[in-house]
């Protein structure tokens, strides 16, 4: 199952998610991961978040 914001499971999505076009880099930390010496609270600290569904 795929995780949503840090770690809450996404609602009736399971299964990988190895297609580039479902992610896109991180507006809030830009793509680094940390914002403010704190893992970013948009994608957890991961740089990346996961977008398929929510471009329409």
């Amino acid at each position: 199952m795929l995780s949503g914001d840090c770690g809450q499971a996404l609602p009736d999505v399971i299964g990988s998610a190895g297609n580039k076009a479902e992610w896109e880099a991180c507006p809030g930390c830009l793509a680094t991961g940390p914002a403010n010496e704190k893992p970013c609270g948009q994608c957890c600290g991961v740089g990346w978040v996961y977008v398929r569904n929510r471009k329409q």
